[in-house]
């Protein structure tokens, strides 16, 4: 058997040619840097009369501090821009009712000085009746739910600092921990060169908006030099953290830097000293793990990994993920879709543009157990005639799973907010105007209902568009419970001027809470990862065809058909299993009906091809012409059945296999046995005895080995009859070639 073993050694060196996925950047890691926080400072009651500055100090401000443009990338590829969205009520729209204002509240209590750049962010803790709702320059407190609103004075809550309150405020809660994170930005100052934030903390309901302590962080804190300054906060919690991002601006307005800071949640609930960790972006990062602007992926109920992002530029989108069990962090780029740079006017009907302010800053950030997401404004181009949104999906292994865009060429879609519900479903607020819709609200919704629709409701619609041809920054959302959302919007109404601004606080849901069931699918492929697939139907979430590994949502009872593609790079498709229950071979489409959450799997493999070749013919018998036939598929684990006819009756033959057909020791094949016509075709390396019957016939049966090694592998068989009278004489027949076929499934 040592030709074999020779043969099988030689197909174990043949070079694997596994398929290999195209990555947009390789995953990279980095430490995040330390600082220290001093123990909080408890807040004391104060005065609530200082005013707010001039209308004209805050429009005589450079225009959003110098912010550098998102540069041109590579041409990508275009998105299906899927279907216009409607403003409910503008345009009839199917599935419109389901969604229901419960309550709707204009914020703005006596005492509260309010800007067409309103900025709106809202908190309140889960099951509580405390609502803080902030903005541009206000802060307004409810303890009722809404229903009534009290001034509270965000230039005297805390001491003033730097130059004094500014004007960003952002808000948001921690639920695990059980209290109320508030964000106000100071005005930079030419004496302390510096420009702080204060993280005010309320512990409870009842202290939303009325914090216990605060902290005080500035620049230098996290390694930028004086003369600097903090600008567009963003705040979001995970698990066990508090997670602040901002921009970094010196004493001239020009953009120096951006940081994302990592605060620990119990110590912030404290009021303790603590140790925390940050990621600066500045000229001293290495260009590839620079980001400007990052804007978090909001999670239900604390998410124990942080994800967040920012733009390369419009073609290119860079993601960070921060675990709470790691002080280090990852990030890598991804290609995302075609979308414009820039903006551009979309008055509404009285000419009034309201997208002066408007950047393609993330604005919206979303994470779920199965996707992660985020969305921004982006300018007019392509298909779109206005400035629209682009929300792009991941999965968890960071592919692209959907691009969807909120669109309409009569009127844009800007300044978006989105956060997650307990089941995955997604709602917020955006802001709307342009041709004959002034610019206001819209409180929305995606979901089971309509994954392809955007429902959505007007929290707040104007009759007016602002003077200054500027509105936004951003809006703010908050999951509450059940099918409900807390959102902000603002419009202009009965006039054009700051004090016409509308702030609203409003509360958004389905008009019935009994979602259908939903069961995951599961897609796998074997031996890797990454086969196509089609759906003949969309999930809740429309997405319809994907790569494996990955995972659908369905609800109950649907019936779904898979069909997987026939090739993996080199590989071929075998068949699905259903869980464990393996389909017919070569069916590429399946169907599951989602009763419970399943898993099936594609496997692919390389297919040998099995084949009999029959050589030459036998030399002549008592019997008549011996001739050896094959029956049976020659594959792995198969049995094979070699049939032997014309032979001498009742005698003995031998069943012959070797591995060649051209030599045998020292013979060259065939070998003619001399005096006969009988050729010995193959080596007799491996030998059996049979018996012939009354009719000259044999049978003899060879089971096949299951190891992959012996695909495609040749041996040669033939019968050697005996003939015994009148004397012993040793005859042939033709000789079989097997070629051993079956798939490889490695």
């Amino acid at each position: 058997m040592k030709r074999r073993s020779t043969t099988l050694a030689l197909l174990g060196l043949l070079p694997l040619c596994p398929w290999l996925t195209a990555q947009d950047s390789p995953e990279r890691y980095g430490e995040a840097m330390t600082a220290h926080a001093e123990a909080a400072t408890v807040v004391e009651p104060t005065k609530l009369d200082v005013p707010m500055p001039p209308k004209g100090a805050f429009d005589a401000a450079p225009p959003k501090h110098g912010m550098p443009a998102v540069p041109l990338g590579p041409r990508s590829y275009d998105p299906d821009p899927g279907a216009e969205s409607f403003v409910d009520g503008t345009v009839q729209k199917p599935n419109a009712a389901t969604v229901q204002v419960y309550r709707n509240s204009t914020v703005k209590p006596s005492g509260a000085s309010t800007s067409n750049v309103g900025e709106p962010s809202t908190v309140k803790m889960i099951g509580g009746t405390t609502i803080l709702q902030t903005g541009n320059w206000y802060a307004a407190r409810s303890t009722n739910n809404g229903s009534s609103w009290s001034y509270v004075n965000p230039y005297t809550r805390l001491p003033s600092i730097d130059g004094g309150f500014c004007c960003d405020q952002v808000c948001t809660d921690h639920e695990r921990q059980g209290f109320s994170a508030w964000l106000l930005q100071y005005s930079y100052s030419s004496s302390t060169q510096k420009g702080s934030i204060r993280i005010a903390i309320g512990v409870g309901d009842s202290r939303t908006g009325n914090p216990n302590h605060y902290y005080t962080f500035n620049p230098q804190n996290v390694g930028f030099p004086s003369q600097t300054w903090f600008d567009f906060p963003h705040i979001s919690a995970s698990s066990v953290y508090l997670f602040v991002a901002l921009n970094v601006f010196n004493a001239s307005s020009s953009y120096v830097g951006s940081v994302v800071m990592r605060l620990p949640a119990s110590n912030l609930k404290a009021g303790s000293s603590f140790s925390y960790n940050y990621i600066r972006s500045d000229s001293a990062a290495p260009a590839n793990r620079r980001f400007f602007a990052p804007r978090f992926a909001n999670g239900y109920y604390g998410p124990a990994t942080m994800y967040f992002a920012a733009h390369v530029n419009n073609t290119t989108l860079r993601t960070f993920t921060w675990a709470d069990n790691s002080s280090g962090f990852s990030y890598r780029d991804k290609t995302i879709g075609t979308w414009y740079t820039g903006r551009t006017a979309s008055p509404g009907p009285d000419n009034r543009d309201w997208l002066g302010r408007t950047d393609n800053r993330i604005q919206g950030g979303w994470q779920t157990a199965n996707e992660i997401g985020f969305s921004w404004t982006s300018n007019k181009g392509g298909s779109f005639g206005r400035m629209f949104t682009r929300m792009v999906t991941f999965d968890t292994s960071w592919n692209v799973t959907r691009e969807r865009s909120i669109w309409n060429n009569s009127y844009a879609w800007a300044y978006q907010s989105v956060s997650v519900s307990s089941v995955g479903h997604l709602a917020g607020s955006i802001m709307v105007g342009g041709s004959t819709v002034y610019p206001g609200t819209v409180g929305w919704i995606i979901d089971d209902y309509d994954c392809n629709g955007f429902d959505n409701a007007w929290v707040v619609g104007g009759n007016s568009g602002p003077d200054s041809g500027r509105g936004g920054d951003y809006l703010w959302s908050q999951y509450i419970n059940g099918n409900k959302w807390i959102v902000t919007g603002m419009a202009q109404v009965g006039g054009s001027g700051n004090g016409n601004s509308q702030p609203h606080n409003a509360e958004i849901g389905r008009t019935s809470v009994a979602f259908p069931t939903v069961y995951t699918l599961t897609l796998n492929s074997s031996p890797v990862q990454g086969a196509g697939f089609s759906m003949n139907q969309g999930d809740y979430e429309c997405r319809q065809n994907g790569t494996t590994q990955t995972t659908r949502r369905f609800r109950s009872g649907t019936a779904v058909s898979v069909t997987a593609n026939s090739t993996l790079g080199s590989r071929t498709f075998q068949r699905w299993y259903i869980g464990s229950t393996a389909q017919p071979i070569g069916q590429r489409t399946i169907s599951v009906t989602m009763s419970s959450s399943q898993t099936i799997r594609a496997q692919y493999g390389k297919y040998f091809t099995p084949s009999f070749t029959s050589t030459g013919t036998g030399c002549p018998t008592s019997g008549g012409t011996p001739t050896m036939s094959a029956s049976g598929t020659p594959e792995l684990g198969a049995k094979v059945t070699y049939g032997l006819r014309g032979a001498p009756r009742i005698s003995p033959a031998l069943m012959t296999l070797g591995f060649s057909n051209t030599v045998w020791g020292a013979f060259r094949l065939p070998l003619l046995l001399p005096g006969t016509t009988c050729y010995i075709r193959c080596e007799p390396l491996v030998t059996w005895g049979v018996a012939t019957d009354a009719n000259g016939t044999a049978n003899f049966t060879l089971p096949l080995e299951t190891n992959p090694t012996f695909l495609g592998l040749k041996f040669y068989t033939q019968y050697w009859p005996i003939e015994v009278s009148p004397r012993i004489a040793i005859k042939t027949s033709n000789m079989i070639t097997t070629t051993v076929g079956g798939w490889d499934l490695r």
